[in-house]
Protein backbone atom coordinates (compact mmCIF):
# COMPACT_ATOMS: atom_id res chain seq x y z
CA UNK A 1 0.00 0.00 0.00
CA UNK A 2 1.34 3.37 -1.00
CA UNK A 3 0.27 6.55 0.75
CA UNK A 4 1.25 10.57 0.11
CA UNK A 5 3.16 12.18 2.70
CA UNK A 6 3.83 15.70 1.90
CA UNK A 7 4.61 14.97 -1.96
CA UNK A 8 6.46 12.07 -0.70
CA UNK A 9 5.39 8.28 -1.27
CA UNK A 10 5.30 5.94 2.05
CA UNK A 11 4.80 2.25 1.37
CA UNK A 12 3.39 0.11 3.78
CA UNK A 13 2.12 -3.33 3.01
CA UNK A 14 -0.84 -4.62 4.48
CA UNK A 15 -2.46 -8.02 4.28
CA UNK A 16 -6.44 -7.24 3.73
CA UNK A 17 -7.73 -9.08 6.65
CA UNK A 18 -5.46 -7.03 9.03
CA UNK A 19 -8.12 -4.85 10.14
CA UNK A 20 -10.80 -7.10 11.42
CA UNK A 21 -11.33 -6.45 15.16
CA UNK A 22 -10.23 -3.00 15.10
CA UNK A 23 -12.18 0.30 15.25
CA UNK A 24 -12.65 1.83 12.21
CA UNK A 25 -12.77 5.54 11.97
CA UNK A 26 -14.84 6.84 10.08
CA UNK A 27 -13.49 9.08 7.13
CA UNK A 28 -16.50 11.55 6.41
CA UNK A 29 -16.46 13.09 10.00
CA UNK A 30 -14.00 15.33 11.55
CA UNK A 31 -11.35 14.14 13.44
CA UNK A 32 -11.22 17.44 16.01
CA UNK A 33 -14.07 18.10 18.16
CA UNK A 34 -12.82 21.97 19.39
CA UNK A 35 -15.90 21.36 21.95
CA UNK A 36 -13.89 18.34 23.84
CA UNK A 37 -10.75 20.15 23.40
CA UNK A 38 -11.54 23.45 24.59
CA UNK A 39 -13.53 22.04 27.39
CA UNK A 40 -10.30 20.16 28.20
CA UNK A 41 -8.62 23.04 27.95
CA UNK A 42 -10.73 24.73 30.66
CA UNK A 43 -12.62 26.43 28.03
CA UNK A 44 -10.09 29.18 27.25
CA UNK A 45 -9.94 29.97 23.49
CA UNK A 46 -6.85 31.15 23.97
CA UNK A 47 -4.65 28.61 25.65
CA UNK A 48 -6.39 26.12 23.06
CA UNK A 49 -5.54 28.05 19.63
CA UNK A 50 -1.77 27.86 21.16
CA UNK A 51 -2.03 24.03 22.45
CA UNK A 52 -3.18 23.49 18.77
CA UNK A 53 -0.29 25.74 17.14
CA UNK A 54 1.78 23.68 19.22
CA UNK A 55 0.62 20.61 18.16
CA UNK A 56 0.75 21.17 14.62
CA UNK A 57 4.31 22.13 14.41
CA UNK A 58 5.67 19.41 16.78
CA UNK A 59 3.72 16.41 14.51
CA UNK A 60 4.82 18.10 10.81
CA UNK A 61 7.47 14.92 10.51
CA UNK A 62 5.22 12.27 12.54
CA UNK A 63 4.58 10.40 9.55
CA UNK A 64 7.97 10.28 8.07
CA UNK A 65 9.22 9.49 11.84
CA UNK A 66 6.76 6.78 11.88
CA UNK A 67 7.10 5.04 8.99
CA UNK A 68 10.45 4.74 8.84
CA UNK A 69 10.69 3.38 12.23
CA UNK A 70 8.09 0.96 11.40
CA UNK A 71 9.89 0.29 7.60
CA UNK A 72 13.07 -0.19 9.79
CA UNK A 73 11.09 -2.35 12.30
CA UNK A 74 12.24 -0.23 15.06
CA UNK A 75 9.13 -0.78 17.40
CA UNK A 76 10.20 0.73 20.54
CA UNK A 77 10.35 3.72 18.81
CA UNK A 78 7.16 3.33 16.40
CA UNK A 79 5.55 3.05 20.20
CA UNK A 80 7.51 6.05 21.59
CA UNK A 81 5.95 8.13 18.86
CA UNK A 82 2.43 6.56 18.78
CA UNK A 83 2.28 7.45 22.40
CA UNK A 84 2.93 10.72 22.16
CA UNK A 85 0.46 11.01 19.64
CA UNK A 86 -2.32 9.38 21.81
CA UNK A 87 -1.93 11.76 25.26
CA UNK A 88 -1.94 14.81 22.96
CA UNK A 89 -4.52 13.93 20.71
CA UNK A 90 -6.59 13.04 23.65
CA UNK A 91 -6.25 16.44 25.13
CA UNK A 92 -7.63 18.46 21.60
CA UNK A 93 -10.26 16.39 21.44
CA UNK A 94 -8.76 14.62 18.62
CA UNK A 95 -10.70 11.33 19.84
CA UNK A 96 -10.52 9.13 16.60
CA UNK A 97 -7.12 9.65 16.21
CA UNK A 98 -6.58 9.11 20.09
CA UNK A 99 -8.43 5.67 19.32
CA UNK A 100 -6.79 4.41 16.37
CA UNK A 101 -3.11 5.50 18.38
CA UNK A 102 -3.88 2.81 21.29
CA UNK A 103 -4.32 0.15 18.87
CA UNK A 104 -1.17 0.76 17.27
CA UNK A 105 0.55 1.16 20.71
CA UNK A 106 -0.36 -2.26 21.48
CA UNK A 107 0.05 -3.78 18.09
CA UNK A 108 3.76 -2.46 18.04
CA UNK A 109 4.14 -3.04 21.81
CA UNK A 110 2.99 -6.88 20.93
CA UNK A 111 5.26 -6.39 17.32
CA UNK A 112 2.08 -7.92 15.73
CA UNK A 113 3.22 -7.62 12.45
CA UNK A 114 -0.21 -8.82 11.06
CA UNK A 115 -2.08 -5.42 11.77
CA UNK A 116 0.66 -3.04 11.87
CA UNK A 117 0.64 -1.91 8.20
CA UNK A 118 -3.20 -1.28 7.97
CA UNK A 119 -3.54 0.24 11.67
CA UNK A 120 -0.31 2.75 10.85
CA UNK A 121 -2.13 3.09 7.72
CA UNK A 122 -5.07 4.42 9.43
CA UNK A 123 -3.18 6.17 11.94
CA UNK A 124 -1.36 8.45 9.44
CA UNK A 125 -5.00 8.95 7.15
CA UNK A 126 -6.48 10.15 10.08
CA UNK A 127 -2.93 12.30 11.51
CA UNK A 128 -3.37 14.13 7.71
CA UNK A 129 -7.07 14.48 8.38
CA UNK A 130 -6.37 16.20 11.74
CA UNK A 131 -3.12 18.70 10.73
CA UNK A 132 -5.24 19.77 7.91
CA UNK A 133 -8.17 20.39 9.90
CA UNK A 134 -6.05 22.35 12.20
CA UNK A 135 -4.61 24.18 9.30
CA UNK A 136 -8.33 25.14 8.50
CA UNK A 137 -8.88 26.44 12.02
CA UNK A 138 -6.54 29.60 10.83
CA UNK A 139 -8.19 30.65 7.60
Amino acid sequence: MCIRDRGRDTRIDSPASAMDGAVRIDAAKPVLNREIGLANMGGNKEIYRQVMDVYEKENQDTIARLSAAIRDRRYEDATQIVHKVKGSSGSIGANPLNSISTQLQQALQDKDETVIPALAQQFIQTMQTLLQEIADMRE
